[in-house]
């Protein structure tokens, strides 16, 4: 677990400062919790590579013609994985606004109920607060 780990840190160190910025802040605000910036990316630039490889090894190897066709489908291939990350982070992140835009107006009713009971900003809103 160790290696994947440093394989991951160190693949992800190759991507530009702003790239690996905008993906941790789509993670913080999806809410993920286990993953890092670094795991997100790192597993997408080993998918790109593997990816790319494949595209560009495999065929040279049945065809060994047009090498610059499997060059493109590889470098689109490699684009495509960083991608799908983004894309799959935009989704979790729309999600959890969504539970959050359901739960908020009955917490905040809640909370105002007990203000107007006359508990302190603070208790009303840790009895207010629910599970979900």
């Amino acid at each position: 677990m160790q290696k994947k780990r440093r394989f991951y840190i160190t693949s992800a160190r190759v991507l530009p400062w702003k790239y690996r910025n905008y993906v941790s802040n789509l993670i913080h605000f999806s809410g993920e919790k286990e993953l890092t910036a670094d795991d997100w990316l790192g597993s997408a630039n080993l998918l790109a590579l593997l990816g790319f490889l494949a595209f560009l090894l495999v065929p040279l190897a049945i065809a060994g013609q047009n090498f610059w066709l499997y060059l493109f489908f590889g470098i689109t291939f490699a684009i495509l994985s960083h991608v799908m990350v983004v894309v799959l982070l935009n989704i979790k992140m729309e999600d959890r606004s969504e539970r959050i835009e359901q739960v908020l107006p009955d917490f905040l009713q809640l909370t105002a109920a007990n203000v107007r009971a006359g508990m302190t900003p603070f208790i009303a809103l840790k009895y207010s607060s629910k599970k979900e």
